[in-house]
């Protein structure tokens, strides 16, 4: 096995090159890898793995993603980290502005104007869904999976997830 010795001083040299000299990674670092340049809910996973939703993460933040999103990452561990995604107001409640943010984000409706926590504030744009379009698609979402349209808890989601068996599957990310 072949190991990279650096003193405790030192940065190892995959470390330095990635951050530029930073004690930390950016979107910006990462986000050029095209699994996770491809992925609608990357700024949204940085901001979940920061200690202050920033989307910046420590070395050791970046190994609990990767392993979140790792192939041998427990389900129900994946099913937490999924919820979360899924909870933009961070409620404990996915409602349908969580949906219907979720679903903007995949359809790619208007780009970010500033990733933040809530990651709310988007610029119209004529390459996604309008408005109009967009509640149909959440208001049959909710028919579909919450037809008392009280939210989903995670344990709903957590139903909701078990009966798609590619979920687990998907949910990664391999760089």
């Amino acid at each position: 096995m072949l190991e990279q010795r650096t003193s405790p001083n030192q940065k190892s040299c995959a470390s330095t090159s990635m951050t530029k000299g930073r004690d930390e990674l950016t979107f910006g670092d990462i986000g050029r890898i095209s699994e996770v340049k491809a992925n609608p809910f990357a700024h949204r996973i940085f901001e979940l793995f920061s200690e202050d939703g920033s989307g910046n993460l420590s070395f050791d933040k970046f190994l609990n993603m990767m392993d979140a999103f790792s192939d041998d990452t427990p389900s129900e561990v994946k099913l937490v980290w999924a919820f979360a995604m899924w909870d933009f107001d961070g409620d404990g409640i996915i409602g349908s502005g969580d949906i219907k943010h979720g679903v903007d984000l995949m359809t790619h409706s208007g780009p970010l104007v500033q990733p933040s926590i809530h990651m709310l504030q988007r610029v119209p744009s004529n390459a996604g869904l309008d408005a109009e379009e967009l509640d149909l698609i959440v208001k049959h979402v909710f028919q579909e999976v919450d037809p008392d349209c009280e939210g989903l808890s995670y344990f709903d989601f957590r139903r909701i997830l078990t009966r798609m068996p590619d979920f687990l599957h998907n949910f990664h990310i391999s760089i």
